[in-house]
């Protein structure tokens, strides 16, 4: 069997949880003798060649509408569905985002399919023409089923870790915080700092600014005190490392769908400090302390 896992064009230069989810997966696929490649958007695929197609991402319906009439084969996606706002216009406001990306240069052609069909329409046809859905969450099954026509029930398998989070671990005393991950609004890095300002508590915060958000990246550089750091995005054996040395793990988050990172520092022995707004929040309930990421205090 082969598997061909569809992803967004930015996934190595702008790389998420996403990135390590795909990645992983197709590690896994092919260590159990599957084969599995994986293609971003825009690349020119041949799709005969196989078996299923493994889309990523749901938000972002315009990275597979302009191969869906060469496809033939099942599409299963993993739907990672953030959800950024509530509210008559926020189809249009990712509409236009899309969009928007394309003009800028960060991103490719969204396609002549997406452009008539707009945001919401397109996300309907992905779900349409999927054989199954697979969410990280029962939290994110649950929105997709209220709010999405869905013909059965999304299968919910919880994310996990890959062997180097087994390794044992060194006996350093651990200090500090972290904060990983995409440096944009919705990951809401600005509230860690604020706290760490406040505690004169040494912070690092680690991940690539957002392309589409800099003003968001000088504003957090200029609100960081003495105690906070910034470091580009990690490969897992640095971030491994950064975990073991951390006492906390801060996930400030205005909305996560599952929250990885928090997975893979509690792994590593740290105390985690999480946004109420992660769905994976039943998973975390006895192994964190959570807050409202709206508050500062």
């Amino acid at each position: 069997m082969k598997v061909l896992l569809l992803a967004r064009s930015t996934l190595y230069t702008q790389p998420g949880g996403d990135t390590v989810q795909i990645v992983e997966t197709a590690k896994a696929l092919n260590a159990a003798r599957i084969e599995a490649d994986i293609h971003l958007k825009g690349d020119s695929i041949p799709f005969m060649r196989y078996d299923i197609i493994h889309f990523f991402n749901l938000g972002r319906p315009a990275d597979i509408l302009p191969y869906l009439p060469q496809i033939r084969v099942p599409i299963v996606v993993s739907t990672i569905f953030v959800e950024y706002g509530i509210g008559r216009f926020q189809y249009l406001k990712e509409y236009a985002k899309t969009i928007g990306r394309w003009l800028n240069g960060s991103d490719s052609y969204p396609g002549w399919l997406y452009i008539q069909m707009r945001h919401k329409k397109a996300i309907q046809l992905v779900i349409d023409r999927a054989k199954f859905l697979i969410t990280t969450t029962a939290h994110e099954a649950k929105r997709l089923k209220e709010n999405w026509e869905l013909e059965q029930s999304p299968r919910t398998i919880s994310l996990g870790l890959s062997e180097n989070y087994l390794l044992p671990k060194n006996g350093n005393e651990k200090n500090g915080a972290l904060v990983v991950g995409r440096i944009e609004h919705l990951k809401n890095q600005k509230l860690a700092i604020v706290a760490a300002n406040t505690l004169k508590l040494p912070l690092k915060i680690i991940g690539h600014a957002a392309k589409n958000q800099p003003n968001y990246y000088e504003e957090c550089k200029k609100l960081a005190g003495k105690t906070v750091t910034f470091h580009s995005f990690m490969e897992t054996p640095e971030l491994i490392l950064e975990y073991r040395n951390a006492e906390i793990l801060i996930l400030p988050s205005y909305f996560e769908t599952f929250g990885l990172v928090a997975l893979e520092a509690w792994s590593q022995g740290c105390k985690l400090v999480l946004s109420n707004n992660i769905e994976s929040i039943e998973f975390f309930k006895d192994k964190a302390t959570f807050f409202d990421p709206e508050s500062q205090e």
